[in-house]
């Protein structure tokens, strides 16, 4: 019997439901005797929650797909796709990506962020071994009917009276099968997977069969692109971007579903908040001036054990670490900052971030903190909090919630125009600045 296919499309923060919950879907989602579900396992990356009514879907700052038999659920990004290729062409070092065609080819709203990154690693392939694949030099021993390289003078002594016209010799062999074209091609063949467009989906089992010649990793981990990367040279260094791309597919790809009867399933699953913060991280060290801005910088001594308190004594405070800490010119901290993916003007603020931006207030200097959000509103202002004392009313901080006009700073970001970086540093300054006092 066919199970009924439930085909869901949302955008990060966006919420839809109920959905009818077939038995084979209510299998799925767990938990049960295969395991604890697809909805434990994915956690709150995506929100499946099973319930009287049908299944609710929640989204978070994630986006891609995941696809577990009947269920199919999309997350897209609400960037324009133009946008997000500058952004990503920006952090992570692409080389000069953009073209007008892309938009066409690569929607993002209909095949999903995980094909625009495919489309960007095979444009980076194509332009590395454009050259020619590189290769590296292998000691090889072997029994040659000429002399290739060194004689092996100690085979010969072992070997004794000679018996046949060959002899044992010790040469170096040119060869592309090396650590990192294998990390490039298993990195190729983890985008076939996930890639859902068929046209890029032939272009990019042309480039495997490229690679006929090397030898296939069993698996691809990590620890693999970060080997490749350590051994870049002058020579193989414009392959770090790919070696980024296929970062990013594995980090996406990464998590393992189970289904029951060993149910085939697919995942990716790209965190837009930590690209975020990685964006804003660039942006402001590169176009900042007067001040300095340090990423994830611990604060310590917010809290501490009461002195005398044995139990207490036996408990290690939390050091909480803000995205961003801003100190002047004189190297004094002047105030903390987060980067929250989430169009705050257009949605709502979630409790728990303003406990946490509150705390961020207390500890700075100037007894404010600031939180950092993306939007595409032109009407989008800034806004604050005042953190108060309940019982005397009395002004405890500020907390500032702070727009970041994604669309304008996406397309300004990687120019070389003098008029374009006056306006980037002219941001700079405004996301920098001190919070109006409320």
């Amino acid at each position: 019997m066919t199970q009924p296919r439930l085909d869901v499309i949302l955008n990060e923060w966006e919420r839809k439901g109920p959905f009818p919950l077939s038995p084979q879907l209510r299998e799925l989602l767990g938990p049960g005797d295969h395991g604890p579900g697809i909805a434990a396992l994915l956690g709150e990356k995506l929100r499946l929650t099973p319930g009287f009514g049908g299944l609710e879907i929640a989204t978070t700052s994630y986006v891609g797909r995941v696809e577990a038999g009947p269920l199919r659920v999309s997350v897209h990004p609400k960037i324009a796709t133009t946008t997000l290729t500058r952004m990503l062409s920006y952090v992570y070092g692409f080389t000069d990506l953009w073209h007008a065609e892309l938009s066409a080819t690569v929607a993002v709203d209909q095949h999903g962020l995980q094909d625009l990154l495919v489309e960007l690693l095979v444009r980076e392939l194509e332009n590395f071994w454009r050259a020619g694949l590189p290769k590296i030099y292998r000691a090889e021993t072997d029994q040659l009917d000429a002399v290739r390289g060194r004689i092996c003078l100690k085979d010969l002594a072992r070997q004794g009276a000679l018996t046949e016209a060959r002899i044992s010799c010790k040469f170096f062999e040119r060869t592309p099968d090396w650590h990192l074209n294998r990390v490039l091609l298993a990195g190729l063949r983890m985008a076939r997977r996930i890639c859902q467009q068929p046209t890029l989906a032939r272009r990019v089992e042309r480039l495997t069969r490229s690679l006929n010649d090397i030898e296939a990793l069993p698996t691809l981990t990590h620890g693999d692109v970060l080997r490749a990367r350590s051994a870049l040279t002058r020579l193989t260094n414009n392959a770090e971007p790919a070696l980024n791309l296929i970062d990013l597919l594995l980090e996406g790809n990464g998590l393992a579903l189970k289904g029951p009867h060993e149910l085939e399933s697919t995942s990716f699953l790209f965190d837009m908040n930590r690209f975020f913060q990685r964006f804003l991280s660039r942006f402001l060290h590169e176009h900042i001036a007067g001040v300095r801005v340090a990423d994830e910088s611990t604060i310590r001594g917010l809290y501490r054990p009461w002195s005398g308190d044995a139990v207490s004594r036996k408990r290690r405070p939390p050091a909480p670490r803000p995205d961003f800490a801003v100190f002047d010119s004189n190297g004094a901290l002047r105030t903390y900052m987060d980067a929250k993916y989430r169009d705050l003007w257009n949605t709502s603020l979630p409790p728990e971030w303003l406990y946490q931006l509150s705390a961020y207030a207390l500890a700075s200097p100037n007894r404010s903190s600031i939180l950092l959000y993306p939007t595409t509103s032109s009407a989008a202002q800034e806004e604050g909090f005042a953190v108060c004392a309940p019982a005397s009313d009395k002004l405890l901080g500020n907390v500032v919630l702070r727009p970041v006009a994604i669309d304008v700073l996406g397309q300004l970001v990687g120019s070389t125009r003098s008029a374009d970086r006056k306006h980037c540093a002219a941001i700079a300054a405004q996301l920098l600045s001190s919070p109006i006092a409320l």
